[in-house]
């Protein structure tokens, strides 16, 4: 999202929707461009963009949400498998920015 209403705010009514979901139907991660992000934290205090057993949604405030989120996905998108013939350049080429 670009804006919303405050971090923790948006967190505990996430956590009120999603009470009674099994980790594997929970919201993974919430990136708020102009506040900061929703994310997990485990059991050890590390944090995750994907829910886990025992984890928690936490709302965390930063300058720099976008980054953050993305530091938090990224070994997670180095695992997808990308097809050889596939040009993002290509696929982009319509959009404007």
């Amino acid at each position: 999202a670009f804006d919303s209403d405050a971090p923790d705010v948006v967190n505990k009514n996430l956590i009120e929707l999603q009470s009674n979901d099994e980790v594997d139907k929970r919201i993974d991660s919430i990136c708020i461009l102009r506040k900061g992000v929703i994310i997990n934290k485990d059991q050890l205090g590390n944090f995750s963009a994907l829910p886990s057993q025992g984890s928690i949604s936490i709302a965390s405030l930063t300058t720099k949400p976008l980054l953050f989120f993305y530091v938090l996905i990224s070994h997670l998108l180095n695992q997808a498998c990308m097809f050889e013939d596939f040009n993002v350049i290509e696929y982009t080429k319509e959009i404007s920015f």
